[in-house]
């Protein structure tokens, strides 16, 4: 992530207005997917 104080108030408001002018990205998140059960391991150490 950039160093945003090492911007100026102008750089950053040109930042701003910038972000404000370009249209929002319609991205569709997919369903989450469960994790995979973990491995255990026995006492003896060996999986």
């Amino acid at each position: 992530m950039p160093a945003y104080d090492n911007f100026s108030d102008e750089e950053l408001g040109a930042i701003f207005s910038y972000l404000q002018s370009i249209p929002a990205i319609k991205n569709r998140v997919p369903s989450p997917v469960p994790p995979k059960p973990a491995k255990t391991v026995s006492k003896e150490g060996h999986g």
